[in-house]
C-alpha cells in the first residue's frame, strides 16, 4: 500500500527499531527516525536491550512484542545488530531494513545519512524483498536434545583459548566424509559466506543458492577443504574428542558447551528472514564495493 504523502500506509503503521548504542551515531540516527514516524502519525517500537536511553525509554519494548506488534523494523547498527534483528524475527514475515552504522555491513541497505529518503521509498511501495535462508542446529548428547538455535549467517565450533584441538567427524548422507583435528568447524549459509567463514578462508556463494558452506578451522589435514553442499544431504557433525573446552556458537547470540561425544544436526531452517532493498545494486556489486575487489 502507497502513502498519501501526509501519514505513513497503514501496512507501515507500526515501525520498530533494534539498534546498538554502542555505535556513535546511532542514537542520532534513532532521533531523525523518531521524528519522521511521529511527524506521519506512526507508532514507534524500540528494542534496547540492556541499553536504556532516556530519551526514548517510553518506546522501549520486548524483543517479544516487538515481533508481534512491529509491520517493519529498521536495524541501525552494523551486521551483528542485523543478526539480532533476524534472531528476534525469526518466526515472522516481518521485514528489515538495515541502516550501516557499522565497518563493513554486507547486509544494510543504506547508510544514516540516506535513511529518511530511502523509507520514503518504501512507504511509496518503491522496493523489493530478499529473502534469506537460515540454518536450523540441534545439539545431541546420548538420546537428549541439549540445545537448538537458528541462525542467518552460522554455526561456529569454536575452542578455548587454553584448548589444543578439538576431534571432529562429518558426516554426509550418513557417511563419514571427513575426520580432522583442528580449531574448530564453521557451518555457513550464502548470506555468512561474507562473514566469519570468508575470513577462515571459505568462498563467497551467492545468497540465490539453497546451499551451506562448511570451513575447517585450521585443520591438522592439509585434505580438508571447505564445501558447498545442497539441502537434500543431511549434515551431522561430532565431537569425537577434544583438549579442553570447546562450545557451538550461533551469530554470536547463542552458545552452547559441548561435550565430547556430543553431535549436532545441521538442515535448512524453516524460518526467513525478509530484508527490503530499494536500492538498485545487487549482491556482486555489494562484494566489489566492500571487499574492494577493484582496487589494485
Amino acid at each position: 500500500m502507497k502513502s498519501n504523502g501526509k501519514n505513513i500506509p497503514p501496512d507501515y503503521s507500526v515501525i520498530g527499531a533494534v539498534v546498538n548504542f554502542n555505535k556513535p551515531g546511532a542514537e542520532r540516527a534513532l532521533m531523525k527516525l523518531h521524528d519522521r514516524i511521529i511527524r506521519k502519525n506512526g507508532t514507534l517500537m524500540v528494542y534496547c536491550g540492556k541499553h536504556k536511553p532516556k530519551a526514548f525509554l517510553k518506546y522501549n519494548c520486548t524483543a517479544r512484542a516487538l515481533a508481534r506488534q512491529a509491520h517493519l523494523v529498521v536495524v541501525l547498527g552494523g551486521d551483528g545488530t542485523m543478526l539480532l534483528a533476524a534472531s528476534i524475527l525469526k518466526r515472522t514475515k516481518t521485514p528489515v531494513f538495515g541502516v550501516n552504522i557499522g565497518h563493513l555491513g554486507f547486509l544494510s541497505e543504506t547508510s544514516a545519512k540516506e535513511m529518511i529518503g530511502t523509507l520514503n521509498n518504501i512507504f511509496s511501495g518503491n522496493y523489493s524483498m530478499d529473502t534469506r535462508m537460515m540454518l536450523d542446529f540441534t545439539v545431541m548428547r546420548g538420546d537428549k536434545t541439549i540445545a537448538v538455535a537458528t541462525g542467518l549467517n552460522e554455526g561456529a565450533i569454536v575452542k578455548n583459548i587454553d584448548t589444543t584441538t578439538v576431534l571432529i567427524s562429518t558426516y554426509i548422507g550418513g557417511k563419514l566424509m571427513s575426520r580432522f583435528r583442528g580449531d574448530g568447524y564453521i557451518i555457513a549459509t550464502p548470506t555468512g559466506s561474507t562473514a566469519y567463514a570468508l575470513s577462515a578462508g571459505g568462498p563467497v556463494v551467492s545468497p540465490k543458492l539453497d546451499a551451506c558452506i562448511i570451513i575447517p578451522i585450521s585443520p591438522h589435514a592439509i585434505a580438508v577443504r571447505p564445501m558447498v553442499l545442497g539441502f537434500s544431504e543431511e549434515l551431522t557433525i561430532f565431537v569425537d574428542d577434544m583438549r579442553g573446552k570447546v562450545a557451538l556458537t550461533v551469530d554470536g547470540l547463542h552458545t552452547m558447551v559441548l561435550q565430547k561425544g556430543d553431535r549436532i544436526s545441521v538442515k535448512r531452517s524453516e524460518y526467513m528472514t525478509h530484508m527490503i532493498r530499494c536500492q538498485k545494486r545487487g549482491f556482486y556489486d555489494i562484494i566489489v564495493e566492500k571487499l574492494r575487489w577493484l582496487q589494485r
